[in-house]
């Protein structure tokens, strides 16, 4: 969250002013009545809007209006700038962002004709919170720059802290964690080195969101806990409740990973821990009035129960079910009466979506039905694509248990469609921020190349006319006898000699660049395949592209925490290198593109970039090989890896991520599906879904698993393949 925002949150708690408040507002009011010049009229009329912004801001418009009349009636510049931006800043506040930029740049020309640098990088600053908040990202990317450029001018190392804090939360949101991730770090050593406490909690919450986007929990988790005793320590109570529930969330998270692979001990805790944090958010968000954080609370307490209902039915206990599942209603139904009466339609379409799925899970169709199809409705009101398409796949999911296949089928068909027009929307969306941040540093690289070039053949040419000038005067000098004419031919022997060496240098530099071109190239090609490489070269950018069936297959090493505390860090990584290059060797000649490695997990993908009709079986026939192969050097090698398979068959869009250190990777339902095919394997076997096995089953001797529970996939068909 931005720092701005926050404070606006924390005000935005506050139900009225203080007596104090009042009886400065009294005095300043009084004070417009009095003779006084109108330079301190428009000043005082500008601390009164500011005064109202949060609570009354209608009056607030009116004394700021009030202030910008007599501003241009007396020709007051910097009353008529300061004046505007605070009109902005009420817009801002009561979302009217349309307005906000509007008053932004009013007063943004005014400060830029005054040359107010440090007034224009705060207009700057607030321009770019008002585009992030409408949605365009790029605009306020482009906002913050341009503010960070003006106040390093000014040295202003305070503010530059703060605005690398809003360039972290920016990336973070836009997805960019590397980026997100340097801006906080440059941020967290401007606060550790001024001992600005809350400044450090504040950087360790926002890393903690980077980490948790790169689902790396355990990190983010410890990111959180140091957030949550900084803001603890300091009395935040408002940040901290927000740092627990952050907290409660990733332990939900857990207990639900924990039960899909059968630790069921370890998921009560879990469960009972992430409720537990959240009633003590519940408690904290009640304390300071926090009206709409309670209902998000309340709504996670009803998620929690939810899924812990679900974990009693799989441990065959129906009562201890049915208590969950009425529990978390009763807190979903809390937090439907809040968001009702806040007019929070957004937060409105969340709970019913709750109601619904646990009405579901009771077999109560009928509420089922009813809940999601209210949510269906509103998610639609509000255009919120998200919450359609879930309701689709949800309608879909209760017809069919229902055992009305022909309304399931209607509804599963509409999910697809959406769930692919939102893919391809998203993904063009986000590799066109992406690209464009990769452009902007391209863009930087290429000047910079061209004024080198150009300062290397002025260089060359002065050197030149040096040389000109030189051999000119020597002639002149020698033109009238024979030894001037031998000392001239000697010259132009040396000159023909310095050309031929210049010349012959010339070509070894080269070869050089050329060699370097080629290593560059080759690089480049380790990292891409080679059609995304040349695109990438061409033209600067690489376009997502959509492929209607690949097959993804995810594996992962049995044990590797425990093992791998057993083992130094050098003689781990050891293992896996070797590990890692013999199945690169592996997919290599079976024509399988490998997308990268998550610590001891290898993915990799058939069918693409070049579409094949014999994708699945050439990824099957990788994984046994690397099965065998881990087989084999276990025999001389005991204490090496055992590894998981799962493997799955289904439409992705591959493209390019990132503007530094960019990779080349998939997304799509595909790819989450192979990955709980993974979770549901077991040591040395290769899991298949249903999909995969309609490709293979003439070729390769699979044995039905039956129906198994994938997370949030519901019950899927597997087979495990005999090699």
């Amino acid at each position: 969250m931005h720092l701005f925002l926050v404070i606006t949150a924390l005000c935005s708690l506050l139900t009225s002013f203080s007596a104090f408040a009042q009886s400065e507002r009294d005095s300043l009011e009084q004070l417009l009545t009095t003779n006084i010049p109108d330079t301190q009229k428009v000043l005082i009329m500008d601390d009164l809007g500011w005064m109202l912004k949060n609570q009354n801001p209608d009056s607030a418009r009116m004394y700021l209006k009030r202030a910008l009349d007599l501003s241009e009636k007396i020709g007051y510049t910097i009353g008529l700038s300061k004046a505007w931006n605070d009109l902005g800043v009420v817009e801002t506040i009561h979302s009217n962002f349309d307005a906000a930029q509007e008053a932004y740049e009013n007063a943004l020309k005014i400060r830029e004709s005054l040359n107010d640098k440090k007034g224009i990088a705060s207009v700057y600053n607030n321009l770019a919170n008002v585009m992030d908040s409408k949605g365009d990202f790029l605009e306020a990317l482009k906002q913050y720059k341009a503010s960070l450029k003006v106040i390093e001018e000014l040295g202003d190392t305070a503010r530059i802290a703060r605005l690398y804090y809003n360039l972290g939360d920016l990336h973070e949101r836009m997805g960019n964690y590397l980026e997100a991730q340097d801006n906080i770090h440059k941020y967290l050593i401007y606060t550790e080195k001024n001992n600005d406490f809350e400044g450090q909690a504040y950087g360790q919450n926002l890393l903690g969101n980077i980490y948790y986007g790169l689902i790396q929990t355990d990190i983010a988790m410890d990111w959180y806990q140091m957030a949550y005793v900084g803001f603890d320590t300091l009395g935040m109570d408002w940040e901290k409740a927000g740092a627990l529930n952050n907290i409660a969330s990733i332990l939900g998270d857990d207990a639900e990973l924990e039960v899909d692979s059968g630790h069921f001990e370890r998921a009560m805790m879990l469960f009972d821990s992430a409720i537990n944090m959240e009633l003590r958010v519940i408690e904290i968000r009640k304390e300071v009035e926090d009206i709409r954080g309670l209902a998000e609370a309340y709504n996670n307490l009803g998620v929690f129960f939810k899924d812990k209902g679900s974990f009693f039915k799989k441990m065959n206990q129906p009562g201890k079910a049915s208590q969950a599942w009425n529990t978390a209603l009763d807190y979903f139904q809390q937090s439907l009466a809040i968001r009702k009466e806040e007019e929070d339609k957004k937060g409105v379409v969340e709970v019913l979506n709750g109601f619904g799925d646990v009405y579901r899970r009771q077999k109560d169709y009928t509420r089922a039905l009813d809940y999601t199809k209210q949510y269906l409705k509103l998610a639609l009101e509000i255009n919120d694509k998200r919450f359609e398409q879930s309701a689709y796949k949800d309608l879909s999911k209760i017809y069919a248990e229902k055992g009305d296949f022909k309304n399931a089928y209607e509804y599963r068909k509409a999910y697809d469609e959406l769930r692919y027009d939102q893919l391809d929307e998203q993904r063009t969306k986000e590799f066109a921020r992406r690209q464009t941040l990769y452009g902007d540093q391209q863009k930087e690289i290429a000047l910079e190349r061209e004024q080198q070039r150009n300062a290397l053949l002025d260089a060359q040419v002065r050197q030149r006319e040096a040389e000109i000038r030189q051999a000119t005067i020597m002639r002149n000098s020698l033109f009238g006898g024979a030894l001037g004419l031998t000392i001239l031919l000697g010259l132009l022997w040396n000159r023909n000699r310095i050309k031929t060496r210049a010349n012959k240098d010339l070509a070894e530099k080269n070869e050089i660049i050329e060699q370097e071109r080629k290593r560059s190239d080759d690089l480049l090609l380790n990292i891409l395949p080679e059609k995304t490489a040349e695109e990438l070269k061409e033209k600067g950018k690489a376009k997502a592209r959509k492929y209607d069936e690949v097959t993804v297959l995810f594996s992962d090493f049995k044990s590797f925490t425990t093992i791998a505390e057993q083992m130094s860090p050098e003689d781990l990584v050891d293992e896996l290198d070797e590990c890692f290059r013999a199945f690169d060797a592996i997919t290599a000649r079976h024509g399988v593109e490998k997308i990268k490695t998550i610590g001891d997990a290898y993915m990799c993908v058939g069918g693409l970039p070049e579409p094949n009709t014999t994708h699945a079986k050439d990824v099957l026939q990788a994984a046994i090989e690397m099965q065998e192969w881990l087989k084999e050097r276990k025999k001389s090698k005991p204490s090496g890896f055992e590894m998981r398979i799962g493997i799955h068959t289904g439409p992705v869009v591959a493209g390019i991520v990132g503007s530094r250190k960019f990779a080349y990777d998939i997304w799509g339902d595909t790819v989450n599906l192979a990955a709980r095919m993974e979770q549901n394997s077991e040591p040395g076997k290769i899991n298949i879904s249903k999909d995969t096995w309609e490709r293979v089953k003439e070729d390769f001797s699979c044995v039905y698993r039956g129906e198994i529970t994938a997370k949030n996939k519901g019950e899927v068909d597997m087979f495990f393949v005999e090699a």
